[in-house]
């Protein structure tokens, strides 16, 4: 018999948000997806949602978190836990994720998606702990989160950081600075406004699927609020702002969530923007930096990724590998019908995004 208490809320109190932070900080597996601003930062729409969850063994939390709900069809809605649950261990996460599908089965959810954020050998473990417990790998056509990354060590020195890069890496930063390409803190919210324009036109050359989580704005009001959170950075030449980059702190852990810059900027451009990035993310402590996401040689081969992954192995980073988005059935017979109907719809909208 499961011994934990779940409860599924739709707000938190001030006391109860307390507790989760606390008990978040002090977990490796924690995320900013996870965060309880998460919802601050990716808005609920019409068809997304968000509740809260909290799990308890007795009057100790054992989990914390958001999940977010997602109206499909005929008012079924299915579960998804991005880059969670976080559990202080692995070894605590099984009876975690059988109470809450058993929860969500209860109020009618269709399946539950989850992606526990775990590195290393303990990530590498993750399916076989799931697969007992009912999940499976989703489709590759819904696979829409990183199965590799890409971690910078930040312990090291400036110098030894430098060092560590490649060649190539260490002569575009040259060659940036040499062309005058500076960083700096995001200053206005006009900057934000400039950086979505930015984003926009990365999207239709690159095919980039943008949501509300790719909202500059959101991500400049949160950080002006909570400094101690992350740092928006821009990026110009000339006085011309050409680019922008969003990086939260995950415990003792940098993250990447955001990085664009302008094709119409012939030096190289982002490479000064995720060095800075980088340097941000150490000077407030960071032990290592999350550049988010390196292309899994075992199921990626788009060139666009690979460019993408040049680019990041110009910094010497490690690549890990990360557990893939894995999905239980919660009601199987509707869940079937609901997978398939979606990877149709995304392959339908990736062929009109090549015409």
């Amino acid at each position: 018999m499961n011994p934990l208490q779940v409860d599924i809320l739709e707000a938190l109190d001030e006391a109860a948000r307390a507790e989760a932070r606390r008990f978040m900080s002090g977990c490796v597996s924690q995320s900013i997806h996870q965060s309880l601003d998460w919802p601050l930062l990716n808005p609920p729409t019409a068809r997304q949602t968000y509740l809260y969850f909290l799990v308890r063994d007795q009057e100790r939390l054992v989990s914390a978190g958001v999940l977010r709900l997602t109206a499909v069809v005929a008012g079924l809605k299915v579960a998804a836990i991005h880059r969670g649950p976080v559990t202080a261990t692995l070894e605590e996460l099984p009876a975690v994720l059988q109470v809450l599908s058993q929860a969500l089965r209860g109020r009618g959810v269709v399946s539950l998606t989850v992606n526990p954020h775990w590195t290393g050998q303990q990530g590498a473990e993750i399916p076989d702990v799931l697969a007992p417990l009912g999940f499976a790998p989703v489709p590759e056509g819904l696979q829409n989160f990183p199965t590799a990354t890409a971690l910078i060590d930040c312990t090291q020195t400036t110098d030894d950081m430098m060092a560590a890069m490649t060649q190539t890496g260490r002569r575009h930063l040259r060659k940036s600075a040499k062309a005058g390409v500076t960083c700096r803190p995001m200053a206005t919210r006009a900057e934000a406004e400039l950086a979505n324009q930015i984003m926009a036109a990365m999207s239709v050359e690159t095919g980039l699927t943008l949501d509300s989580q790719h909202d500059f704005t959101a991500h400049y009001d949160f950080l002006s609020a909570y400094p101690d959170r992350g740092s928006i950075l821009v990026t110009e030449v000339e006085g011309k702002v050409f680019g922008a980059a969003v990086n939260y702190m995950e415990g003792a852990r940098g993250f990447n969530m955001l990085l664009t810059t302008s094709s119409q900027v012939t030096v190289p451009r982002a490479y000064q923007l995720m060095w800075d990035s980088i340097l941000s993310a150490k000077s407030t402590g960071a032990t290592s930096f999350d550049m988010v996401g390196f292309p899994d040689e075992d199921r990626e081969s788009d060139a666009g990724m690979k460019t993408r992954g040049a680019f990041k192995r110009g910094f010497g980073p490690q690549i890990v590998k990360l557990p893939p988005l894995m999905t239980k059935p919660l009601r199987p017979v509707l869940h079937h019908i609901i997978a398939q109907a979606r990877i149709l719809r995304r392959m339908r909208n990736r062929v009109k995004g090549r015409t």
